[in-house]
């Protein structure tokens, strides 16, 4: 059995394909008209005339050195909220690398945000799923958190929770090339452990659990870690951060009248790795995390989205007994051991069955 799970994990780390949206809506050409530049005019030279001649005469003036004028440090402007923001986005973003123990060329990567200064790291159950997986002897499998660009080790990681829900649904995806998915249950939460780094850094972001359709045109800030395009050496040793700010496009929900996700239209980040990315306002306050795209060829070709904090707010309760201002109120590294002793050996032998058919 060890060899058929082996063999089945190292096909599936080529790199962590995102979940598929249903369709694809152009984002709006954005126009910047040329200003033209003001015509500058120069004054005409003044005419200095001689003076007539003096019969008085005068004495010799010596010129005077007149004192230089004070020079003023001119401080420069203060950033603009939405770029403090972006910046603290982005530091509080990590990547989390999973690859063979032993053996591997290839590798899974993702993103997850950082959400408490005691390590918990908010990001996808499709990225999540891996970290489940690692956490079995017989699965060739070790995931690490990464932090800075470029990325480098920084903490080893244990499963926080995952929804069973989305395990009951998405675990034969574990074997197939473009799984799919609307974002429904797709979310999970990781504890950082056992560091080079301290767990306070990076910079944690604030979760914001309210949202309105009014969020719809205004700008937001994007931040993760995309690996589409990386070779396996590139992905280990390269590995940048980026970020975008870019408007809301539309929302969607899963219910009546909830904002559960929010869609961004083609961007740069709607690509593999991106996943569990940060979505955050201007305020600096995470509002969703990066959860499907589109599976087209081309990023111009595609729709990113995102599930709302909200919703992952409302669903964790739903399935858990506690929001997630609820958990994160409490003994988080209490709570996670619970769930690994408890609920994670069965969700994981759930995948290890699909991989063992494979």
């Amino acid at each position: 059995m060890l060899r058929y799970i082996t063999l089945a994990v190292a096909l599936l780390l080529g790199f962590l394909a995102l979940s598929s949206a249903p369709h694809i809506v152009e984002s709006p050409t954005s126009v910047q008209e040329s200003s033209v530049p003001e015509p500058i005019t120069t004054e005409d030279e003044t005419r200095i005339e001689d003076a007539p001649a003096s019969n008085t005469a005068s004495e010799e003036i010596l010129p005077q050195d007149e004192p230089e004028p004070e020079q003023k440090a001119v401080a420069p402007p203060p950033p603009a909220p939405i770029e403090l923001a972006r910046a603290k986005a982005q530091s509080s973003v990590v990547n989390i690398l999973c690859e063979p123990k032993k053996n591997g060329t290839m590798a899974v990567s993702g993103t997850g945000v950082v959400i408490d200064p005691r390590g918990v790291i908010l990001t996808n159950a499709h990225v999540a799923q891996y970290v489940l997986l690692s956490a079995r002897e017989e699965v060739n499998l070790a995931c690490t958190i990464r932090s800075g660009s470029p990325a480098t080790n920084s903490w080893g990681v244990d499963l926080l929770y995952i929804p069973p829900e989305w395990v009951a649904e998405h675990a034969e995806d574990i074997v197939k090339t473009s799984p799919t998915g609307t974002g429904e249950h797709d979310y999970a939460l990781l504890i950082a452990k056992d560091g080079v780094k301290p767990l306070g850094s990076p910079t944690f972001t604030p979760i914001e659990t309210t949202i309105t359709p009014n969020i719809v045109g205004t700008t937001v800030i994007l931040a993760a870690y995309p690996a589409e395009f990386s070779g396996f050496a590139a992905t280990q040793q390269f590995l940048l951060s980026s970020s975008i700010l870019t408007p809301v496009r539309t929302v969607l929900t899963f219910d009546a009248d909830t904002v559960d996700v929010l869609s961004f239209g083609a961007v740069a980040l709607a690509q593999g790795g991106s996943s569990g990315g940060a979505v955050v306002n201007e305020n600096g306050r995470l509002i969703a995390i990066i959860s499907t795209t589109s599976n087209r060829e081309f990023i111009a070709e595609r729709d990113l989205r995102g599930v709302t904090v909200s919703y992952i707010n409302r669903a964790l309760s739903e399935s858990y007994g506690t929001s997630l201002t609820g958990l994160l109120s409490g003994d988080v590294v209490t709570q996670g051991e619970y769930f690994r002793n408890n609920l994670a050996p069965a969700l994981s032998q759930t995948i290890v069955d699909y991989l063992l058919r494979r």
